[in-house]
């Protein structure tokens, strides 16, 4: 086949995003798929300009905080010539923007099926990031959303929360879709685990004594990720433990006031702010960490907590659909109902050596479900189905992404 993937972020901006497209376009070459990537000019992408695969558009970068976000030009002749030259069998979007738009167009224009990605939970985040957004009601944020996928002829969605979200009366309910949840590369995640020593090394470091536990939470410290909440959470640990401390790894605008409400808590001295650490080197905090934590609301599939799983650490979060396949109650940690019960399995699982380490174990084993093989065959299986459907002429149905999903999960 021959695939092009639109995306408004690629390496090498690093987010969740560009994490799932690399490791599809990888993957998918690797099995004989000729695909490219149709993305945002960036000035510092400079290992791009050998890679035939890889075309860019003339962008500017946006404002309003947003750090690495480019916005491309649309409906550039240059696109379709390059769509026109690669012989594009289908189109995969990964993004509402400009990139999309050039998607939607090109589809059209060239006579290609185009599917989409939903990665992002916009009702969770626009107020955020959207100058004025407090002032634009989420129904004019459905509307946009409902306006932009209804040019879809299928979608991927990455989780049930994505899934149930599309499938509103008031969104997308008659477009076909699947779940494709995201996956983890172990190899470029963690070429290397670290010894005891290193460990040892990284703890002293942050200033967690031999005998104390470590809290971890990795992610852009903004507000949607409830981080103000987190501190709440993690206060409430600490008055009933004596021997934890909470590592909040990432960077981002709400870091600030998060580390100003920390200063006032009640244990100001047990939380450790590493700011921005470098991908190749987080494993290395999560190895060193006894249990993973987020209080998110508003993740669509985490990347993080694929990252907790490989590195084989229990988990905690709230309550979301999105966690279903990767937080199992009595599994491998608790969805907990509230920050009150968040804050009370934390203390429970602390408390129990032996569940800590069962529930480490069972991370691991439940990471094998998200490994890229399994991660490539199932879009290869999506994307075959929605070809024949469009060659045959014949409706796409979610029946049929589903079934063709699911064979692929079994190879």
């Amino acid at each position: 086949m021959n695939i092009a993937l639109f995306t408004d972020a690629y390496l090498p901006s690093k987010t969740g995003v560009v994490t799932v497209v690399n490791e599809l376009y990888e993957g998918l070459k690797a099995k004989g798929h000729h695909v490219i990537i149709i993305t945002v000019d960036n000035p510092d992408a400079e290992a791009d300009e050998s890679n035939p695969d890889i075309y860019r558009v003339p962008s500017a970068k946006m404002g309003w905080g947003m750090k690495d976000q480019f916005f491309g030009f649309p409906f550039l002749k240059k696109v379709s010539k390059i769509i026109k030259q690669n012989e594009i069998d289908i189109i995969h979007c990964h993004t509402e923007f400009s990139m999309g738009i050039n998607a939607v167009h090109e589809s059209k224009k060239c006579h290609v099926p185009l599917i989409a990605t939903t990665h992002t939970m916009w009702e969770d985040y626009y107020k955020f990031y959207i100058p004025g957004g407090e002032h634009i009601s989420p129904d004019t944020i459905r509307a946009l959303i409902r306006k932009f996928y209804s040019h879809m002829n299928s979608l991927i969605n990455v989780s049930a929360k994505a899934h149930d979200y599309f499938k509103q009366d008031n969104i997308c309910p008659d477009i076909p879709s699947a779940i494709i949840p995201n996956s983890i590369n172990p190899k470029q995640y963690c070429s290397k685990t670290s010894s005891p020593e290193e460990i040892a090394e990284l703890r002293s470091s942050l200033g967690i004594k031999e005998d104390e536990q470590m809290l971890l939470f990795v992610g852009r410290v903004v507000e949607e990720k409830r981080v103000f909440e987190l501190v709440d959470i993690l206060d409430n640990v600490f008055t009933q433990t004596e021997k934890a401390k909470a590592v909040i790894v990432g960077d981002g605008p709400a870091l600030k006031y998060m580390k100003k409400l920390v200063s006032v808590s009640q244990h100001p001295d047990r939380f450790v702010f590493t700011g921005f650490i470098d991908n190749s080197l987080v494993h290395r905090y999560y190895e060193s960490a006894a249990l993973f934590v987020s209080p998110s609301l508003s993740e669509m599939h985490s990347m993080t907590i694929l990252e907790a799983l490989t590195s084989g650490l229990p988990v905690v979060v709230r309550k979301d659909t999105s966690y279903n396949d990767t937080v199992i109650d009595g599994f491998n940690g608790y969805q907990s109902e509230s920050d009150e019960k968040m804050s009370e399995a934390i203390v429970n699982m602390l408390k129990d050596q032996k569940l800590l380490k069962l529930y480490g174990k069972n991370s691991k084993e439940r990471s094998v479900d998200f490994l890229p093989e399994t991660f490539v065959n199932r879009h290869i299986a999506y994307y075959q189905a929605v070809l024949n459907a469009w060659k045959t002429r014949k409706p796409v149905t979610d029946e049929m992404l589903e079934k063709s999903v699911e064979s692929a999960s079994k190879q």
